[in-house]
């Protein structure tokens, strides 16, 4: 394989660094608008008709994606499937309803992350890019500015560089790495994470206290692994169950019987909890979790029913990524077997969250790095990466992403 000259690899470092400050400012406005306009204030609200909300997201939904041309819902996919097949685009003229579709999902209390639209964003600059300049990338070169948008894409909206650049190069392979788009992956990331910042400030996505470790906590960090590895395997199959079942339903109907099943969710939630933990990416629920304010009963009844809206809200045509709702169950996982054991619940609950996404997404280095960044606990990354390598290894080769595939 030739290696790209020094003066073809500045160009890529020029145009990585631009499609992430793009990516960065785009991302930084989506966030914006989500969490601190609507969805961010009105799950505190003490009032039941915040739970009709999915309602009316998945209806909103179903109206943007009739316009787009290729009338797709994928966000994260479509940056792995486009990996794969370099006949495949991501056009730029569909991203403003692709995004709207996603603020629709998510800002409305649909059970999806902001990482999936922002992966979009940022792949389809990166993929957009390459098209406009070929000459600059040799055939084996294809698809680094695409890899970088989407390092990107995570880098910015978990405010995670590392996080980024591994999940970018970790998920289109079960089992191995996009090696060739390191060095404009690491450019994109850490432009759209500075850019992202100057908007949002520096401090942890999701910052939790670190307590001191023992062996008696990394021993117990392989039982999560399990436990997170077991859960991960159920929750992909079911997850396939439910996307099988409802896109036999008619889009009408599919909206209806998926918004009534999530306010149904939204008010068990209310009623468990006082707030609609189960509805929206899941930031409180994983707060609550990793600070250890929730009983036994609360988080088994939590996991259940987050499990229940990820799957519901993404079958029925929900718009947004599966990154973060993993990482909340996995923040419950974790926080069940830390309860049971009498464990330190912010390690049990990182434990998890690093677990549960390598055993979901197929990615340990990213779940590890991603709890190591967004904690602000990197003492927390050997028994994160211990139990991380335990779930991979019992979740089996199936995973989230239809479009995955193993080296060959």
């Amino acid at each position: 394989m030739r290696r790209p000259t020094s003066h073809r690899l500045h160009l890529w470092i020029g145009l990585a660094v631009v499609v992430g400050a793009a990516t960065g400012a785009v991302v930084a406005l989506l966030h914006w608008f989500v969490e601190d306009v609507i969805w961010g204030p009105l799950s505190v609200m003490d009032s039941r008709w915040v739970v009709l909300l999915p309602l009316l997201g998945l209806a909103l939904v179903a109206f943007a994606i009739r316009l787009t041309p290729s009338r797709s819902t994928e966000t994260t996919e479509a940056y792995i499937e486009t990996f794969h097949d370099p006949q495949q685009r991501l056009k730029l003229s569909e991203v403003p309803l692709r995004l709207l579709a996603s603020v629709a999902t998510i800002a409305f209390g649909g059970s999806l992350g902001l990482e999936g639209p922002s992966i979009y964003v940022g792949s389809a600059f990166g993929d957009t890019a390459e098209r406009r300049f070929p000459t600059l990338l040799l055939a084996e070169h294809q698809q680094v500015l695409l890899v970088a948008g989407a390092a990107a894409g995570v880098s910015a909206i978990f405010k995670a560089p590392l996080t980024g650049i591994v999940f970018a190069l970790e998920v289109p392979y079960r089992d191995d790495l996009a090696r060739r788009a390191l060095i404009p992956a690491v450019f994109a990331s850490a432009a759209s994470y500075l850019v992202f910042a100057a908007f949002q400030g520096t401090r942890p996505f999701f910052p939790v206290a670190s307590e001191a470790l023992n062996y008696r906590d990394l021993v117990a960090s392989i039982l999560v692994g399990v436990a997170a590895g077991v859960v991960a395997r159920i929750f992909v199959a079911f997850m396939r169950m439910v996307g099988r079942w409802e896109h036999r339903m008619k889009t009408w109907l599919r909206v209806v019987v998926g918004g009534t099943a999530l306010i149904t969710i939204g008010l068990i939630s209310l009623w468990l909890y006082h707030a609609p933990l189960a509805l929206g990416p899941g930031y409180h629920g994983m707060t609550l979790a990793a600070e250890g304010q929730l009983a036994l009963g609360s988080l088994l009844a939590l996991l259940v029913l987050k499990v229940l809206a990820t799957a519901i809200t993404a079958g029925s045509g929900g718009v947004g990524g599966l990154f973060f709702p993993s990482a909340m169950i996995g923040a419950v996982v974790g926080a069940i077997i830390g309860t049971m054991i009498h464990g330190p619940a912010s390690l049990f609950a990182v434990v998890g969250i690093a677990s549960f996404l390598s055993g979901a997404y197929n990615v340990p280095l990213a779940g590890s790095t991603f709890v190591a960044e967004t904690t602000g606990t990197p003492g927390y990354i050997i028994p994160g990466l211990l139990a991380a390598a335990i779930a991979y290894l019992v979740s089996g080769r199936d995973s989230l992403s239809a479009h995955q595939r193993a080296r060959m």
